[in-house]
């Protein structure tokens, strides 16, 4: 089970898929200084929490998510 799914639109408007194991899994790499991470203002299409339908959303940026999952590890 993961415990994220994103869709977001990079700079070129190419529709990325990615998925975490743990929340915290996002939250390490966004804060890493790995280059290929997602920038922080990049669209997203949608997310969902826990593989579950009821714990989705739709928009926002890449900066948003993460502050919001900062805020679940909490």
């Amino acid at each position: 089970m993961k415990d994220l799914w994103i869709k977001y639109k990079n700079e070129n408007g190419k529709i990325i898929n990615r998925e975490y194991d743990t929340i915290m899994d996002f939250i390490d790499e966004m804060e890493s200084d790995n280059i290929d991470i997602p920038m922080l203002d990049y669209e997203i299409i949608s997310y969902i929490f826990f593989e579950n339908r009821l714990n989705s959303e739709y928009g926002g940026t890449i900066e948003g998510l993460l502050e919001h999952c900062k805020e679940i590890v909490q």
